[in-house]
């Protein structure tokens, strides 16, 4: 038997949701990577390069964490 129409968006708004905290959880890490590369020393600048954001998030980024 086929799932009905409000089944069917049920299962895919439980997808999103599942999708949208796992880019949250991965986000969270990148950012936790980011403060402590950036607290052991390494410029902005450089963090921003190898990983391929601009200076202005890496900062967003630090400041946000303090």
């Amino acid at each position: 038997m086929g799932l009905t129409q409000v089944d069917e968006a049920r299962v895919r708004h439980e997808e999103v949701a599942s999708l949208e905290n796992e880019l949250r959880a991965a986000r969270e890490v990148r950012d936790t990577a980011i403060r402590e590369a950036v607290d052991s020393g390494a410029t902005k600048y450089r963090v921003a390069k190898e990983i391929g954001l601009t200076e202005m998030q890496v900062g967003r980024i630090t400041k946000a964490g303090t």
